[in-house]
């Protein structure tokens, strides 16, 4: 086993070769793909994948600019690699990814283990089932949907009504 997994490990590391090889990198792009990453850590961490994508997005655009923007998406990025830099020193002095996968690992044998015993996984399934089944008949019951879309419709007849009364008065007084 341990000769299939140092051949896939060469395997992959020559094809990674050879794709840095036939994909130059130039500083422009170095600069790009760490404002990039940075942006899209940031966002993910600040509102998710959304903000993620919009960030990274942005960051990458921005750096490739010459005016303020570019300046600060590029700062952005240098700071990225400072932080990666930092954890790797940290992880290294302290072995914290090996320690943390140890006691990920530890948990999770010890949840299988739990849930063998005292059948949890199934208790949460059906209690969910059984909570899904009573939100659906309590919206069933008493026409949530229907009531929702109703008021919804009456508040959008009430703003289209302003603005059709403010844009009246607005094109009256013009003509005055």
């Amino acid at each position: 086993m341990s000769e299939t997994t140092t051949t896939t490990t060469t395997t992959t590391t020559t094809t990674m070769n050879t794709m840095e090889k036939e994909v130059p990198s130039t500083p422009a792009d170095e600069t790009m793909l760490r404002s990039g990453v940075t942006g899209a850590v940031l966002g993910f961490l600040f509102g998710g994948p959304l903000l993620s994508a919009i960030l990274g997005f942005g960051a990458a655009y921005a750096s490739q600019k010459n005016d303020k923007a570019g300046e600060y998406a590029r700062s952005l990025g240098d700071f990225g690699v400072s932080v990666k830099d930092k954890a790797l020193e940290i992880d290294e002095k302290h072995s914290v990814s090996e320690r943390s996968t140890k006691a990920a690992t530890d948990a999770w044998n010890k949840a299988k283990e739990y849930d063998a015993n005292h059948n949890l996984l199934d208790k949460a399934k059906d209690a969910v089932v059984s909570g899904w089944l009573f939100v659906v008949n309590y919206v069933r019951e008493n026409r949530v949907l229907e009531r929702g879309v109703e008021v919804t419709g009456q508040g959008y007849e009430y703003v289209a009504d302003k603005i059709c009364a403010s844009e009246s008065s607005v094109i009256s007084k013009k003509e005055d």
